[in-house]
Order: C-alpha cells, then structure tokens, then sequence
C-alpha cells in the first residue's frame, strides 16, 4: 500500500523502491507488523547489514523509510 500511495509519487522512487524490496526480503523482520518490531530486532538488523557490507549512509536511509512507514501507519 506504501509502494502505490506514497513511493510512485516521489522524486527518489527507484530508490525507494529498491529498499522497499530489500525490506520485504527480510526474513526476519518482513512478515511482522510494524508495532511487533521492537529496538532490539533494528539492532540486530544493522548488525546484520554492517556485515553485509552497507555503508552507514546506506544504513540511515534505510532507517529512514521504515520511519516514515511508521509516521504514514500512525496517521
């Protein structure tokens, strides 16, 4: 629902839409609601991209689209 309401109608949608994938093919925290993740889970995500080799930018901006997924959800 994002990808359609929100993420087409962006500047950086190619962008987005690449890390809306990365997101979805997490197999740890795709299949859970956003009030399920909790502060542990993001840590050991990034633990897990840090050793996937993503830059720190990389990183925030992934961190980024989740916030934003939270701030649409909470309207």
């Amino acid at each position: 629902k994002y990808k359609t309401e929100y993420t087409e109608f962006k500047k950086g949608k190619v962008q987005e839409l690449a890390r809306i994938r990365m997101w979805q093919k997490d197999e740890k925290l795709a299949f859970r609601s956003l009030p399920k993740i909790r502060a542990k889970d993001l840590a050991e995500w990034q633990r897990r991209r840090v050793a996937a080799g993503a830059g720190p930018n990389t990183i925030k901006n992934d961190l980024i689209l989740l916030s934003h997924l939270y701030t649409v959800a909470a309207r």
